[in-house]
């Protein structure tokens, strides 16, 4: 364990990507989760709670654009963020947390938060950073490559991640979720949020599922849902989908769940998270008659 030995506070992003080229620097706003293991190896911390564009979050017509430096408490508290967000922050993360947690924290952390992540996956939010060369990129949480938490640390510490966009969802479209956990209070053990889009006539035409738990390398593991394709979100048609689950993923085993555990678990929460889905989808076609 290394102990932070220097503290810098810069008031721009330019200012924030400069002290971050050194490599024993951390960028944070609060710190909970990653000062809170006995792991910390950085001698160097990054205050982003001056730099306005980084602790901000700004509602537009097709989405929120949620600052890398927002505390996880102003998610909570923003109506405009989607419900599904703030659930996944408020059910595991306590009030203390969540008021010392960022957004970008919560990548960074070798173990990020179980259900924020696969409901970034779900939504397909879209990380826009800026590398230490000066330009800015973007990349969707659903690239192939970034799904697993630690790869999206790895990506977003060679520069400075300066937000997360999370689209609006359009008619048609809905994100459920279900999780699985030893108390409710508990982090969970697999969880699932899947999302789904029907065209007019209630026919799917879109749909996948981010599950957390069921893989070898803690990630989120991405599943097409084609077993739904062209079809009414029905009980025979969810049942038939999540049965699908157990045959294509390969979960580890530990102290908190055989992977057989794991695996008739991810079939019931995608089950669960379908359902979830399909009711939030009824609601709206009940509003808009």
């Amino acid at each position: 364990m290394i102990n932070p030995k220097n503290y810098e506070r810069p008031q721009t992003i330019e200012e924030a990507v400069r002290a971050l080229e050194n490599s024993d620097a951390y960028p944070l706003r609060g710190g909970a989760l990653a000062l809170g293991t006995l792991d910390f190896e950085h001698a160097t911390v990054i205050d982003l709670q001056d730099v306005p564009e980084l602790v901000s979050i700004y509602v537009v017509d097709d989405g929120v654009t949620i600052g890398g430096g927002v505390l996880l408490q102003q998610i909570v508290d923003t109506p405009e963020v989607p419900l599904a967000f703030r659930r996944s922050l408020l059910r595991t993360l306590p009030p203390n947390i969540r008021n010392n947690t960022s957004v970008l924290e919560t990548f960074m952390v070798p173990n990020p938060p179980r259900e924020w992540l696969a409901t970034m996956a779900a939504y397909d939010a879209t990380i826009t950073m800026q590398d230490f060369d000066g330009g800015t990129k973007q990349f969707s949480l659903t690239e192939s490559d970034l799904v697993a938490g630690k790869s999206v640390g790895r990506r977003i510490r060679n520069g400075l991640m300066i937000s997360v966009f999370v689209p609006k969802m359009g008619k048609g479209e809905a994100i459920g979720s279900a999780y699985v956990a030893r108390t409710p209070a508990d982090e969970a053990i697999v969880n699932a949020a899947v999302a789904i889009r029907v065209d007019g006539n209630g026919q799917v035409f879109g749909a996948f599922a981010a599950i957390c738990g069921v893989s070898q390398y803690d990630e989120v593991e991405l599943l097409s849902l084609g077993e739904l394709y062209k079809q009414p979100l029905t009980a025979e048609s969810i049942a038939r989908q999540a049965a699908m689950v157990p045959h294509v993923i390969e979960p580890p085993s530990d102290y908190l769940g055989s992977a057989a555990y794991r695996k008739q678990m991810a079939q019931v929460l995608v089950r669960r998270a379908l359902e979830d889905a399909a009711a939030q989808l009824s609601a709206a076609k009940d509003s808009d008659a």
